[in-house]
Protein backbone atom coordinates (compact mmCIF):
# COMPACT_ATOMS: atom_id res chain seq x y z
CA UNK A 1 0.00 0.00 0.00
CA UNK A 2 1.08 3.61 -0.57
CA UNK A 3 -0.09 6.86 1.20
CA UNK A 4 0.22 9.86 -1.11
CA UNK A 5 -0.51 13.30 0.66
CA UNK A 6 -1.62 15.96 -1.25
CA UNK A 7 -2.76 19.28 0.69
CA UNK A 8 -6.00 18.06 2.95
CA UNK A 9 -6.85 14.77 1.10
CA UNK A 10 -5.36 11.14 1.67
CA UNK A 11 -5.33 9.03 -1.27
CA UNK A 12 -5.05 5.13 -0.40
CA UNK A 13 -4.29 2.87 -3.54
CA UNK A 14 -3.98 -0.56 -2.95
CA UNK A 15 -2.44 -2.72 -5.37
CA UNK A 16 -4.47 -6.24 -5.45
CA UNK A 17 -2.21 -8.98 -6.23
CA UNK A 18 -3.98 -10.86 -9.73
CA UNK A 19 -3.99 -15.02 -8.91
CA UNK A 20 -1.27 -16.42 -11.73
CA UNK A 21 -2.04 -19.13 -14.27
CA UNK A 22 0.50 -21.77 -15.38
CA UNK A 23 -0.07 -22.68 -18.47
CA UNK A 24 1.38 -26.62 -19.56
CA UNK A 25 1.97 -27.02 -23.10
CA UNK A 26 1.32 -30.91 -24.08
CA UNK A 27 3.86 -30.64 -26.92
CA UNK A 28 6.41 -29.65 -24.21
CA UNK A 29 5.54 -33.01 -22.06
CA UNK A 30 6.39 -35.18 -25.54
CA UNK A 31 2.96 -35.09 -27.28
CA UNK A 32 3.25 -35.13 -31.53
CA UNK A 33 1.08 -33.77 -33.84
CA UNK A 34 1.17 -36.20 -35.88
CA UNK A 35 -1.84 -38.28 -35.57
CA UNK A 36 0.07 -41.43 -34.95
CA UNK A 37 2.24 -41.15 -31.91
CA UNK A 38 0.54 -41.81 -28.92
CA UNK A 39 0.82 -38.53 -26.88
CA UNK A 40 -1.54 -40.37 -24.02
CA UNK A 41 1.83 -40.56 -21.32
CA UNK A 42 2.53 -36.63 -21.80
CA UNK A 43 -1.18 -35.75 -21.24
CA UNK A 44 -1.14 -37.45 -18.41
CA UNK A 45 2.34 -35.40 -17.42
CA UNK A 46 0.86 -32.77 -17.89
CA UNK A 47 -2.53 -33.10 -16.19
CA UNK A 48 -0.48 -34.10 -12.96
CA UNK A 49 1.49 -30.66 -13.01
CA UNK A 50 -1.70 -28.86 -13.62
CA UNK A 51 -3.27 -30.40 -10.96
CA UNK A 52 -0.81 -30.16 -8.42
CA UNK A 53 -0.07 -26.46 -9.15
CA UNK A 54 -1.01 -24.21 -6.30
CA UNK A 55 -2.56 -21.73 -8.39
CA UNK A 56 -4.86 -21.87 -11.97
CA UNK A 57 -3.61 -23.94 -14.05
CA UNK A 58 -4.29 -24.22 -17.92
CA UNK A 59 -3.61 -27.43 -20.13
CA UNK A 60 -2.79 -26.28 -24.12
CA UNK A 61 -3.38 -28.26 -26.91
CA UNK A 62 -2.18 -26.65 -30.19
CA UNK A 63 -3.18 -27.19 -33.17
CA UNK A 64 -2.56 -30.67 -35.04
CA UNK A 65 -3.65 -34.17 -34.35
CA UNK A 66 -3.22 -35.97 -31.57
CA UNK A 67 -3.36 -39.40 -30.58
CA UNK A 68 -4.83 -40.32 -27.42
CA UNK A 69 -5.66 -43.88 -26.44
CA UNK A 70 -8.15 -44.26 -22.83
CA UNK A 71 -7.04 -41.26 -20.76
CA UNK A 72 -8.12 -40.76 -17.54
CA UNK A 73 -7.62 -37.52 -15.92
CA UNK A 74 -8.80 -37.60 -11.53
CA UNK A 75 -9.12 -35.32 -9.23
CA UNK A 76 -8.77 -34.15 -6.21
CA UNK A 77 -6.32 -31.44 -7.31
CA UNK A 78 -4.56 -28.68 -5.69
CA UNK A 79 -5.32 -26.26 -8.51
CA UNK A 80 -8.48 -24.05 -7.39
CA UNK A 81 -8.95 -24.12 -11.34
CA UNK A 82 -7.82 -26.25 -14.96
CA UNK A 83 -8.14 -24.89 -17.84
CA UNK A 84 -8.29 -27.45 -20.69
CA UNK A 85 -7.75 -25.19 -23.52
CA UNK A 86 -7.80 -27.51 -27.45
CA UNK A 87 -7.15 -25.42 -30.37
CA UNK A 88 -6.11 -29.18 -32.37
CA UNK A 89 -7.86 -32.73 -32.90
CA UNK A 90 -7.43 -35.39 -29.93
CA UNK A 91 -8.43 -38.31 -32.81
CA UNK A 92 -8.64 -42.17 -31.38
CA UNK A 93 -7.62 -45.57 -32.32
CA UNK A 94 -9.79 -46.73 -35.18
CA UNK A 95 -9.68 -50.20 -33.26
CA UNK A 96 -12.05 -51.27 -30.66
CA UNK A 97 -11.92 -52.92 -27.15
CA UNK A 98 -14.20 -53.55 -24.04
CA UNK A 99 -12.72 -49.75 -22.80
CA UNK A 100 -16.10 -47.90 -21.34
CA UNK A 101 -14.44 -44.67 -21.80
CA UNK A 102 -12.06 -43.19 -23.95
CA UNK A 103 -11.54 -39.49 -22.41
CA UNK A 104 -12.46 -39.59 -18.42
CA UNK A 105 -12.32 -37.13 -15.94
CA UNK A 106 -13.18 -37.69 -12.62
CA UNK A 107 -13.47 -35.93 -9.33
CA UNK A 108 -12.29 -33.28 -10.87
CA UNK A 109 -14.46 -29.52 -9.69
CA UNK A 110 -13.77 -25.98 -11.37
CA UNK A 111 -12.45 -27.57 -14.64
CA UNK A 112 -13.37 -25.74 -18.35
CA UNK A 113 -13.22 -27.71 -21.20
CA UNK A 114 -13.01 -25.34 -24.34
CA UNK A 115 -12.59 -25.40 -27.79
CA UNK A 116 -11.38 -27.98 -30.51
CA UNK A 117 -12.32 -31.09 -32.37
CA UNK A 118 -12.39 -34.83 -30.17
CA UNK A 119 -12.83 -37.32 -32.68
CA UNK A 120 -13.26 -40.87 -32.11
CA UNK A 121 -13.13 -42.93 -35.14
CA UNK A 122 -15.84 -44.77 -34.66
CA UNK A 123 -16.81 -46.30 -38.54
CA UNK A 124 -14.68 -49.90 -37.64
CA UNK A 125 -17.13 -50.71 -34.50
CA UNK A 126 -20.19 -49.31 -36.00
CA UNK A 127 -19.51 -51.31 -39.18
CA UNK A 128 -19.29 -54.50 -36.57
CA UNK A 129 -22.74 -53.53 -34.96
CA UNK A 130 -23.97 -53.57 -38.69
CA UNK A 131 -22.91 -57.07 -39.48
CA UNK A 132 -24.57 -58.30 -35.72
CA UNK A 133 -21.32 -59.79 -34.50
CA UNK A 134 -20.23 -60.01 -31.01
CA UNK A 135 -18.99 -56.43 -30.21
CA UNK A 136 -19.33 -54.36 -27.14
CA UNK A 137 -20.90 -51.27 -26.41
CA UNK A 138 -17.62 -49.15 -27.72
CA UNK A 139 -16.25 -46.42 -25.05
CA UNK A 140 -18.19 -42.87 -24.00
CA UNK A 141 -16.27 -39.96 -26.10
CA UNK A 142 -16.25 -38.12 -22.92
CA UNK A 143 -17.36 -38.69 -19.51
CA UNK A 144 -17.27 -36.24 -16.82
CA UNK A 145 -17.92 -38.42 -13.54
CA UNK A 146 -18.44 -36.79 -9.97
CA UNK A 147 -17.22 -33.25 -10.81
CA UNK A 148 -18.43 -30.16 -9.73
CA UNK A 149 -18.91 -26.78 -11.87
CA UNK A 150 -17.63 -27.92 -14.95
CA UNK A 151 -17.88 -25.79 -18.07
CA UNK A 152 -17.66 -27.44 -21.53
CA UNK A 153 -17.55 -24.58 -24.44
CA UNK A 154 -17.35 -24.66 -28.31
CA UNK A 155 -16.32 -28.63 -28.51
CA UNK A 156 -16.85 -30.74 -31.70
CA UNK A 157 -17.37 -33.98 -30.92
CA UNK A 158 -17.47 -36.52 -34.35
CA UNK A 159 -18.12 -40.07 -34.60
CA UNK A 160 -18.28 -41.17 -31.32
CA UNK A 161 -18.06 -45.25 -30.96
CA UNK A 162 -20.59 -45.24 -28.29
CA UNK A 163 -22.19 -42.04 -26.81
CA UNK A 164 -20.43 -38.90 -27.49
CA UNK A 165 -20.67 -36.60 -23.85
CA UNK A 166 -21.48 -38.25 -20.77
CA UNK A 167 -22.11 -36.41 -17.48
CA UNK A 168 -22.38 -38.84 -14.70
CA UNK A 169 -22.98 -37.87 -10.56
CA UNK A 170 -21.97 -34.38 -11.31
CA UNK A 171 -23.30 -31.43 -10.47
CA UNK A 172 -23.15 -27.67 -12.09
CA UNK A 173 -22.24 -28.79 -15.49
CA UNK A 174 -22.86 -26.70 -18.28
CA UNK A 175 -22.72 -27.34 -22.27
CA UNK A 176 -22.25 -24.27 -24.14
CA UNK A 177 -21.78 -23.77 -28.66
CA UNK A 178 -20.96 -28.02 -28.59
CA UNK A 179 -21.18 -28.95 -32.49
CA UNK A 180 -21.52 -33.10 -32.03
CA UNK A 181 -21.63 -34.77 -35.45
CA UNK A 182 -22.18 -38.97 -36.57
CA UNK A 183 -23.65 -40.30 -39.62
CA UNK A 184 -27.33 -40.53 -39.47
CA UNK A 185 -26.88 -44.89 -39.09
CA UNK A 186 -24.33 -45.08 -36.55
CA UNK A 187 -25.66 -47.17 -33.97
CA UNK A 188 -25.77 -46.09 -29.97
CA UNK A 189 -23.99 -42.53 -31.09
CA UNK A 190 -26.00 -40.28 -28.35
CA UNK A 191 -25.43 -36.73 -28.28
CA UNK A 192 -25.40 -36.24 -24.56
CA UNK A 193 -26.73 -38.11 -22.43
CA UNK A 194 -27.17 -37.66 -18.38
CA UNK A 195 -27.67 -39.27 -15.49
CA UNK A 196 -27.45 -38.86 -11.27
CA UNK A 197 -26.59 -35.12 -11.79
CA UNK A 198 -28.13 -31.79 -10.90
CA UNK A 199 -27.86 -28.58 -12.19
CA UNK A 200 -27.37 -28.73 -15.73
CA UNK A 201 -27.50 -26.50 -18.65
CA UNK A 202 -26.98 -27.39 -22.25
CA UNK A 203 -27.54 -24.60 -24.74
CA UNK A 204 -26.54 -23.17 -28.36
CA UNK A 205 -25.47 -26.69 -29.73
CA UNK A 206 -25.85 -28.40 -33.03
CA UNK A 207 -26.30 -32.03 -32.29
CA UNK A 208 -26.28 -34.50 -35.71
CA UNK A 209 -26.10 -38.43 -34.79
CA UNK A 210 -27.58 -42.10 -35.20
CA UNK A 211 -29.33 -41.87 -32.01
CA UNK A 212 -30.53 -39.33 -29.32
CA UNK A 213 -29.48 -35.91 -29.75
CA UNK A 214 -29.97 -35.82 -25.82
CA UNK A 215 -31.04 -38.19 -23.55
CA UNK A 216 -31.71 -37.84 -20.08
CA UNK A 217 -31.24 -40.50 -17.95
CA UNK A 218 -32.31 -41.55 -14.04
CA UNK A 219 -31.39 -39.11 -11.53
CA UNK A 220 -31.32 -36.25 -13.69
CA UNK A 221 -32.52 -33.24 -11.96
CA UNK A 222 -32.86 -29.42 -12.70
CA UNK A 223 -31.80 -29.76 -15.75
CA UNK A 224 -32.16 -26.77 -18.86
CA UNK A 225 -31.93 -27.51 -22.10
CA UNK A 226 -32.36 -24.22 -24.73
CA UNK A 227 -31.34 -23.48 -28.33
CA UNK A 228 -30.54 -26.46 -29.79
CA UNK A 229 -30.55 -27.82 -33.35
CA UNK A 230 -31.52 -31.57 -33.44
CA UNK A 231 -31.19 -33.86 -36.48
CA UNK A 232 -30.62 -36.00 -37.79
CA UNK A 233 -31.37 -38.66 -35.18
CA UNK A 234 -33.67 -39.74 -32.26
CA UNK A 235 -34.71 -36.65 -30.95
CA UNK A 236 -34.73 -35.46 -27.09
CA UNK A 237 -35.86 -38.51 -24.49
CA UNK A 238 -36.25 -39.25 -21.41
CA UNK A 239 -35.05 -42.81 -20.33
CA UNK A 240 -35.21 -45.32 -20.94
CA UNK A 241 -36.52 -45.71 -17.30
CA UNK A 242 -37.73 -48.94 -15.37
CA UNK A 243 -33.74 -50.46 -15.71
CA UNK A 244 -34.05 -51.23 -11.86
CA UNK A 245 -37.03 -51.25 -9.43
CA UNK A 246 -35.03 -48.55 -7.19
CA UNK A 247 -34.32 -45.79 -9.12
CA UNK A 248 -34.00 -42.20 -9.18
CA UNK A 249 -36.30 -40.29 -10.10
CA UNK A 250 -36.40 -37.10 -13.30
CA UNK A 251 -37.90 -33.89 -12.39
CA UNK A 252 -37.29 -30.38 -12.97
CA UNK A 253 -36.35 -30.38 -16.63
CA UNK A 254 -36.53 -27.40 -19.17
CA UNK A 255 -36.94 -27.68 -22.86
CA UNK A 256 -37.10 -24.90 -24.81
CA UNK A 257 -36.14 -23.43 -28.55
CA UNK A 258 -35.68 -26.63 -29.80
CA UNK A 259 -35.20 -27.45 -33.68
CA UNK A 260 -36.06 -30.93 -34.74
CA UNK A 261 -35.44 -31.40 -38.42
CA UNK A 262 -35.96 -35.49 -39.80
CA UNK A 263 -35.33 -37.18 -36.64
CA UNK A 264 -37.33 -40.18 -36.36
CA UNK A 265 -38.58 -38.59 -32.57
CA UNK A 266 -39.34 -35.19 -31.26
CA UNK A 267 -39.98 -35.55 -27.26
CA UNK A 268 -40.06 -38.85 -26.17
CA UNK A 269 -40.63 -40.22 -22.39
CA UNK A 270 -39.97 -43.85 -22.60
CA UNK A 271 -39.89 -46.51 -19.63
CA UNK A 272 -40.11 -50.35 -19.62
CA UNK A 273 -42.98 -52.13 -18.66
CA UNK A 274 -41.67 -52.99 -15.36
CA UNK A 275 -42.23 -52.38 -11.74
CA UNK A 276 -40.27 -49.11 -10.51
CA UNK A 277 -40.21 -46.41 -8.07
CA UNK A 278 -38.93 -43.85 -10.08
CA UNK A 279 -41.13 -40.84 -11.43
CA UNK A 280 -41.08 -38.44 -14.02
CA UNK A 281 -42.36 -34.96 -12.63
CA UNK A 282 -42.27 -31.20 -13.57
CA UNK A 283 -40.97 -31.33 -17.28
CA UNK A 284 -41.74 -28.33 -19.49
CA UNK A 285 -41.48 -28.27 -23.43
CA UNK A 286 -41.65 -25.04 -25.02
CA UNK A 287 -41.30 -23.00 -28.23
CA UNK A 288 -40.59 -26.36 -30.41
CA UNK A 289 -40.27 -26.69 -34.49
CA UNK A 290 -40.49 -29.75 -35.92
CA UNK A 291 -39.59 -30.37 -39.07
CA UNK A 292 -40.86 -33.38 -40.74
CA UNK A 293 -40.42 -35.36 -37.52
CA UNK A 294 -41.78 -38.69 -37.49
CA UNK A 295 -43.26 -38.80 -33.79
CA UNK A 296 -43.40 -35.80 -32.49
CA UNK A 297 -44.69 -36.39 -29.32
CA UNK A 298 -44.49 -39.48 -27.83
CA UNK A 299 -44.93 -41.17 -24.04
CA UNK A 300 -44.56 -44.69 -24.49
CA UNK A 301 -44.35 -46.84 -21.13
CA UNK A 302 -44.49 -50.05 -23.14
CA UNK A 303 -40.81 -49.36 -24.85
CA UNK A 304 -39.24 -52.62 -25.87
CA UNK A 305 -36.55 -51.67 -28.46
CA UNK A 306 -36.26 -54.80 -31.25
CA UNK A 307 -39.19 -56.09 -29.82
CA UNK A 308 -37.30 -59.02 -27.97
CA UNK A 309 -37.74 -59.98 -23.92
CA UNK A 310 -40.27 -57.15 -23.13
CA UNK A 311 -41.72 -57.37 -19.91
CA UNK A 312 -44.88 -57.41 -20.40
CA UNK A 313 -45.61 -55.84 -17.05
CA UNK A 314 -46.65 -52.63 -16.36
CA UNK A 315 -44.49 -50.11 -16.13
CA UNK A 316 -44.47 -48.62 -12.46
CA UNK A 317 -42.75 -45.13 -13.68
CA UNK A 318 -45.18 -42.56 -12.62
CA UNK A 319 -45.36 -39.35 -15.35
CA UNK A 320 -46.66 -36.15 -13.85
CA UNK A 321 -46.84 -32.85 -14.64
CA UNK A 322 -45.70 -32.52 -18.14
CA UNK A 323 -46.37 -29.31 -20.53
CA UNK A 324 -45.93 -29.62 -24.14
CA UNK A 325 -46.45 -25.49 -24.96
CA UNK A 326 -46.22 -23.87 -28.15
CA UNK A 327 -45.30 -26.86 -30.31
CA UNK A 328 -45.55 -26.16 -34.28
CA UNK A 329 -44.31 -27.98 -37.59
CA UNK A 330 -45.00 -30.88 -39.78
CA UNK A 331 -45.35 -34.66 -38.76
CA UNK A 332 -44.48 -37.93 -41.42
CA UNK A 333 -46.52 -39.53 -39.29
CA UNK A 334 -50.31 -39.13 -39.34
CA UNK A 335 -50.55 -39.58 -35.72
CA UNK A 336 -48.48 -36.47 -34.46
CA UNK A 337 -49.12 -36.81 -30.18
CA UNK A 338 -49.39 -40.82 -28.61
CA UNK A 339 -49.58 -40.93 -25.37
CA UNK A 340 -48.86 -44.94 -24.01
CA UNK A 341 -49.02 -44.65 -20.30
CA UNK A 342 -48.91 -47.57 -17.78
CA UNK A 343 -52.28 -49.35 -16.75
CA UNK A 344 -51.41 -49.53 -13.35
CA UNK A 345 -49.97 -45.90 -12.70
CA UNK A 346 -51.81 -43.73 -15.50
CA UNK A 347 -50.25 -40.41 -16.43
CA UNK A 348 -51.40 -37.61 -14.85
CA UNK A 349 -51.59 -33.76 -15.33
CA UNK A 350 -50.56 -33.60 -19.30
CA UNK A 351 -51.29 -30.22 -20.69
CA UNK A 352 -50.68 -29.49 -24.27
CA UNK A 353 -51.34 -25.61 -25.08
CA UNK A 354 -50.98 -24.49 -28.63
CA UNK A 355 -49.77 -27.68 -30.43
CA UNK A 356 -50.08 -27.72 -34.43
CA UNK A 357 -48.10 -30.69 -35.84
Amino acid sequence: MKLFLHSCFLTLIFFVPVLSQNTYNVVDFGAIDDGRSDASEAFSRAWAHACDDRFAAKIYVPPGRFLLHNANFEGYCTSPSIEFWIEGTLIASSTYDDSNYWIFFYKVDNLSISGGTIDARGHTLWDCKSKNNDCPFGPVSLVISNGYNISINNLASKNSKFFHIMINNSEKVSIRNATITAPEDSPNTDGIHTMDSNDLLITNSSIMTGDDCISISRGTTNLSIQNINCGPGHGISIGSLADVVNEKPVENISVSNIIFTGTSNGLRIKTFARPSNSYVSNVKFHQITMKDVNNPIIIDQNYCPGHEECPHENSGVKITNVQYVDIKGTSTNIEAVHFDCSLSNPCEQILLKNVKC
